[in-house]
């Protein structure tokens, strides 16, 4: 994907999950709108919207803490983006249903990137230690809010531990 079209494609992405997430028409946000002042997006919401972003597009970066409370507008989560797409060779490519778009083994590209099953394996372990469930009686395609009952506090320890893998 060429990186304008890659930076068209992640903030229709972006619009999208924004509407999801808080409710809004994807008519009516637009990139200049501030995420608390404008949306009342607070802290929480805006890990889960980059939580979404992150599984649509797998190979973007992760955001810690720090760097999440400086951007306060949808625009400028696509500047960083377009700062992170703009790399080297660098190119998001949206999950699929079966995982990576264009690999066959659903691993995300890029050099010594853990695979899919590697990941999985990670989100399964941590959930587990998280939640007190059993790892044998997880399942990937389970609602974390209505099967587990893991609310958004739990969701982002749950992403942080992962961060920290």
């Amino acid at each position: 994907m060429a990186p304008v079209a890659a930076i068209e494609a992640v903030s229709r992405s972006l619009v999208a999950v924004v509407s999801e997430k808080t409710g809004y028409p994807a008519e009516m946000l637009e990139l200049g709108m501030e995420m608390e002042a404008d949306l009342g997006i607070d802290s929480i919401k805006r890990v889960e919207i980059l939580g979404a972003m992150a599984d649509l597009y797998p190979d973007l970066p992760e955001l810690n803490p720090e760097e999440l409370a400086e951007l306060r507008t949808l625009g400028e989560i696509v500047e960083f983006l377009r700062n992170y797409l703009s790399g080297p060779g660098a190119a998001a490519a949206p999950v699929s249903a079966t995982g990576v778009e264009g690999r066959a083994d659903g691993a995300a590209p890029g050099k010594g990137a853990p695979s899919i099953e590697a990941v999985s394996q990670s989100l399964v372990a941590v959930v587990s230690e998280k939640t007190g469930y059993p790892a044998e009686m997880l399942e990937l395609g389970m609602e974390m809010e209505a099967d587990l009952g893991i609310d958004s506090i739990k969701r982002v320890e749950i992403l942080g531990a992962m961060a920290d893998l």
